[in-house]
């Protein structure tokens, strides 16, 4: 799924339930923004994700845990799709050949 130093985009920036429930004032997320995944918690079966761009306030609300840091679902990221383009073969046509070709008589 995701890896820590990984480049996420956010698809869902939507505020939670979760967030007015307990009252806390947290970064939003920007649709669109590309983030980076800085660490993946795991929690009563429960896989969420923190971001480098965003550190948020240790809470102490957690029932059966220690405070913590709030985390974002994985659901709300997409991997960024990281491509290198290789432009050499419009650059090959470009440049001149050595010999010009003759047409035939």
């Amino acid at each position: 799924m995701f890896r820590i130093g990984q480049k996420v985009v956010c698809v869902d920036a939507r505020v939670t339930i979760f967030a007015r429930l307990i009252g806390v004032d947290r970064a939003p997320l920007i649709q669109g923004q590309i983030y980076t995944i800085r660490d993946i918690d795991i929690w009563d079966g429960v896989i969420s994700v923190r971001l480098v761009e965003i550190i948020e306030p240790v809470l102490d609300i957690w029932i059966n845990r220690p405070p913590t840091e709030a985390t974002w679902s994985p659901r709300r990221f997409r991997p960024v799709v990281e491509r290198t383009t290789d432009i050499s073969i419009f650059t090959e046509m470009l440049t001149p050949t050595s010999k010009e070709s003759t047409p035939a008589l």
